[in-house]
């Protein structure tokens, strides 16, 4: 039975069944890890609402899916619309996206749960997931789904800035944007055109995402990013399907890294 119960780290859990004024009845909810009670013996308020979110969380996560879903299926016609050569099958681009919205809503709705920073991740999501597939099929990143998507995350953002008043995060997203642009249009300039400027112009918007969270996932996402397009190219060498003419979806991989950065908590 014991080895079913789910015990605190040693140092954490001995200070708080040695503090003074703990009854048995406490020590024992503090060994099996459930939420502490206050003086009156009712469970204090952070800890109900904590304990009654990770309940919702599994029920807010499928919804929250379902949204990433439908509004997936309303970028497919947008989407077929700006590929400059139809695909050969276009069935691929019709369940890609609605697939790929659907599964970064619920990454994002797993990790920031119903708090203002949703919504914008949200919309920045949905824009990365129709730039990921175009990319992956004619190598470019369309200004008419960046922008947009540029503009309303940026906006968001900066609402949910006034709602949490963390101006901190905000000069930080913003060094973030301004040191990957200037990183991604350093390497444009040296490789000769090895970069687009959509890869310029992602990277500052991915640099402004990742820094609002803080200096960890924006080096992470941005390796992340950088090592998965080294892998699918070595990928690509080592089976022989590489070619002079061949170009690396920079932009895909970008927003892959992303994605896993901001979906784990730092």
């Amino acid at each position: 039975m014991c080895n079913a119960l789910t015990l605190k780290s040693g140092s954490e859990l001995r200070d708080k069944v040695h503090s003074p004024g703990l009854k048995l009845q406490d020590v024992r909810r503090v060994q099996l890890g459930l939420p502490e009670r206050n003086r009156s013996g009712r469970t204090a308020p952070k800890a109900r609402t904590q304990a009654r979110w990770s309940k919702m969380i599994h029920v807010f996560m499928p919804l929250w899916a379902c949204v990433g879903l439908m509004v997936g299926l309303l970028l497919v016609a947008p989407t077929l619309r700006l590929l400059t050569t139809p695909p050969a099958r276009s069935s691929s681009v019709r369940w890609s996206i609605p697939a790929l919205t659907a599964l970064a809503f619920a990454l994002l709705a797993w990790r920031f749960g119903a708090s203002p920073e949703l919504v914008p991740y949200s919309v920045l999501a949905s824009g990365g997931a129709a730039l990921g597939v175009i990319d992956v099929m004619q190598r470019r990143l369309p200004h008419r789904f960046l922008l947009p998507s540029a503009i309303g995350f940026t906006s968001l953002l900066l609402g949910s800035t006034l709602i949490s008043t963390e101006m901190s995060s905000l000069f930080r997203a913003l060094a973030g944007m301004a040191t990957l642009s200037l990183l991604y249009l350093g390497l444009a300039l040296l490789t000769s055109g090895g970069l687009g400027a959509g890869d310029v112009k992602l990277g500052g918007l991915l640099g402004l995402a990742l820094g609002w969270l803080g200096w960890t996932p924006l080096i992470m996402g941005t390796l992340l990013g950088w090592l998965t397009a080294t892998f699918a190219f070595l990928l690509l060498r080592t089976t022989g399907r590489w070619t002079c003419d061949s170009d690396i979806p920079l932009g895909t991989f970008l927003l892959l890294g992303s994605l896993v950065a901001v979906s784990v908590p730092t």
